[in-house]
């Protein structure tokens, strides 16, 4: 059924959502109480500020990077016993200074290059985003997961928005197929070989300034084909700590043990 609204007005009408979706951005608060032990919630928030950022915005690397080792796989969904993706795509909106560079460095990048590429040389962290570079990554790569990890994510999701005018490079319309875990069947443009993935395992942990992803946002909206509903966005309040307070947060860090925390 044809739209009574021209595309201007569909535009209008969405880009009216943005201050909507900031201000429910800030509302969204993190149930730390109810997904991990105290503990561990108490150490988290230590090496998050001993570290110049916080737990709330550290947790847009750590989850994402738990669900690529982790992946591919599926979670059991509420009573109905339906399974799901464990893929997660995780945008935190920072404003400058809030913390978001030691966040993705000690939550993802860190973890990933040096933790398990270097140390069982298996590549997870996506460099070549064509469609024939990401299927030959997964297809090698044992449990064939990815992870997508990127500082500053709004020219990535600006390269896929327009990557249609370019049939090589990966688009929109792949990210959410990879999201759901869809087989993936992919063919060389001379039609001389067909390879297979079933459920590809690849997630996304993202930082961006408020401002810069909103225009994108707008942009998934208006696909009206569920792009934006697989995104998990908020915008954490940023924790500015003096430095004899961050200081003393590192003496604490310090002195604590991992060993307490089983």
């Amino acid at each position: 059924m044809a739209s009574a609204f021209p595309s201007s007005a569909k535009r209008s009408r969405t880009s009216a959502e943005a201050p909507s979706v900031r201000k429910q951005g800030k509302e969204v608060s993190i149930p730390w109480e109810e997904i991990c032990p105290a503990l561990i919630s108490e150490w988290l928030d230590t090496f998050s500020k001993a570290n110049n950022t916080t737990r709330d915005i550290l947790l847009a690397s750590v989850l994402p990077t738990v669900a690529c080792l982790m992946g591919p796989s599926t979670v059991k969904v509420d009573c109905r016993m339906r399974t799901e993706s464990i893929n997660l795509y995780m945008i935190c909106l920072c404003d400058p200074g809030a913390g978001k560079s030691p966040a993705f460095h000690h939550g993802c990048a860190q973890p990933i290059r040096l933790h398990v590429e270097a140390k069982e040389d298996n590549p997870l962290f996506v460099d070549e985003f064509t469609e024939a570079g990401l299927f030959r990554q997964l297809k090698s790569t044992p449990g064939h997961k990815a992870i997508i990890g990127k500082e500053e994510v709004s020219q990535f999701f600006d390269q896929l928005l327009g990557a249609s005018r370019e049939k090589s490079r990966i688009d929109m319309e792949r990210m959410i197929q990879l999201y759901d875990g869809s087989t993936w069947v992919y063919t060389r443009a001379d039609k001389s070989a067909r390879q297979v993935i079933d459920s590809p395992g690849v997630s996304v942990s993202g930082y961006s300034q408020p401002n810069r992803f909103f225009p994108i946002y707008v942009k998934l909206k208006e696909r009206q084909d569920g792009a934006v509903d697989r995104i998990l966005m908020y915008q954490p309040l940023p924790h500015r700590l003096a430095a004899h307070e961050t200081k003393e947060y590192i003496t604490k860090l310090n002195n604590s043990k991992l060993k307490d925390l089983r």
